[in-house]
């Protein structure tokens, strides 16, 4: 939802670029700068001050408590001789390395699971 803390600090950098890509991931409250960002409004307040949106504000409609089974089938819908990297990166560790395996059992290739604070070097 974008609402407070540090996260508000990353589209007040970053929004009005427009090489930049806003993800926005599952739902949105009303009346929260995330509903602004899904609703294409061209301006919005962030801290304080009005920033000009010129990002490419994109939305995937998946739960952020989706289930194992949910995320599957979402992965499910990507082709996997053209994704090139899959990093599991919030969770347990237990259930990111279970998720892991499931991915592998399914095809999926270069799933990792990176350390804390790790750099991950995109070729």
């Amino acid at each position: 939802m974008c609402e407070s803390g540090r996260v508000l600090h990353h589209p007040a950098h970053n929004i009005e670029n427009p090489h930049t890509i806003v993800l926005m991931v599952g739902a949105t409250a009303e009346n929260t700068l995330g509903a602004r960002l899904v609703a294409k409004e061209p301006v919005v307040r962030i801290l304080g001050e009005n920033y000009h949106v010129r990002a490419d504000v994109r939305v995937i409609r998946l739960s952020g408590h989706a289930d194992a089974n949910e995320l599957m089938s979402f992965c499910d819908h990507f082709d996997r001789e053209k994704m090139k990297y899959i990093f599991l990166v919030h969770g347990e560790i237990a259930q990111l390395e279970s998720f892991k395996s499931r991915l592998e059992e399914n095809s999926f290739q270069n799933v990792a699971i990176p350390e804390d604070l790790a750099g991950v070097r995109l070729d």
